[in-house]
């Protein structure tokens, strides 16, 4: 097993220079050499694609809610649209059949049974 690893946290000083200096930092404490050239580029590479897979994490977080949302929202309005009396329904059959196509035969049943496959598969 790997020791742990301790990296150095910033002082408040350092916090109150900005990004820069935080940058710097863990350069530094990652033991790149801030002279060479090259070993900056691999370094500043790396905080940019950290910080695109963060924003991609975001992104996706936010539409699995969306989706959860809209389905939830969906699913709901065809069980109040049932239990309600029949004067009070205002779904009708090609509306209803419309949502059951949306929900389960389209792209978007396609989506979350990607979704559920994908991170529901442990």
């Amino acid at each position: 097993m790997a020791p742990q690893l301790n990296l150095p946290q910033p002082t408040p000083t350092e916090a109150a220079e900005g990004t820069q200096a935080l940058g710097e930092a863990s350069a530094m404490a990652a033991g790149v050499d801030l002279s060479d050239r090259e070993a900056l580029n691999k370094f500043n590479q790396l905080m940019r694609s950290d910080k695109a897979d963060g924003h991609m994490h975001h992104l996706v977080v936010c539409g699995m809610y969306f989706v959860g949302v809209l389905a939830a929202i969906l699913l709901g309005a065809i069980v109040l649209n049932e239990v309600m009396p029949m004067n009070k329904r205002w779904l009708g059959e090609s509306e209803l059949k419309e949502i059951y196509q949306f929900l389960f035969n389209s792209g978007f049943g396609g989506v979350l049974g990607f979704a559920g496959k994908r991170f529901l598969k442990e």
